[in-house]
């Protein structure tokens, strides 16, 4: 798989970077089960935490060491702050698939792979009484974008500040109109690729998943 990434500050969304790396997070959560909109409802609310860049830290402020508890700190393209869980080098190994690289340089060239991993086996979120929806039904729910925006930020954001969620659902509207039209031709990169493979089109992944 191919991610963008870089060690500080954000892509903007309409970057070539920004696409390329909705494209490889969306081909894999799909092919978990995740519907279009399940995945724009997540990915509307990366541009605001993460700035579709996974080796970002929360407000590109790099911790000193890889041996504390993370559970206060958000990380990659959601921001993440996991629940009842730690995030350092000694337990990233403990959780399924996940294992990028927490330290003080940038991290794995995988880290948007492993990222997308994690997202998908949030067991430790629950439901608010606004949107009383587990997970697995969230992955599965085609309800309009805007809504699946706003369960993502409630039920598994939770930001200390709601007053986003109108720019974070522009975002999500945008996603779903640029991932559920035609596929653009293969770009030619604009910045550093960590690692390379061959792309099949979007539209392949679906078809492939409905035989």
């Amino acid at each position: 798989m191919t991610w963008f990434a870089k060690a500080k500050g954000a892509y903007a969304e309409t970057s070539e970077e920004a696409y390329q790396n909705a494209l490889e997070a969306y081909s894999l959560l799909s092919s978990r089960g995740w519907t279009l909109q399940a995945f724009c409802g997540m990915w509307g609310n990366v541009g605001h935490e993460g700035g579709y860049n996974p080796w970002r830290w929360q407000g590109d402020k790099v911790q000193p060491t890889t041996n504390s508890p993370w559970h206060n700190i958000g990380y990659g393209f959601t921001q993440f702050t996991p629940g009842g869980k730690y995030i350092n080098d000694s337990h990233a190994k403990a959780m399924s698939g996940y294992a990028p690289n927490f330290s003080d340089k940038t991290g794995n060239a995988s880290d948007g792979y492993a990222q997308m991993l994690f997202v998908d086996g949030y067991a430790d979120y629950y439901p608010t009484t606004k949107f009383p929806l587990s997970y697995g039904e969230y992955k599965q729910d085609t309800q309009p974008v805007a809504t699946m925006v706003e369960i993502w930020m409630r039920n598994y954001e939770r930001p200390g500040s709601y007053s986003t969620l109108p720019t974070r659902q522009k975002s999500g509207e945008y996603w779903y109109q640029k991932l559920s039209g035609v596929t653009p031709e293969p770009p030619t990169p604009p910045g550093p690729v960590p690692h390379t493979s061959t792309r099949m089109p979007l539209l392949f992944y679906l078809r492939r998943r409905d035989t």
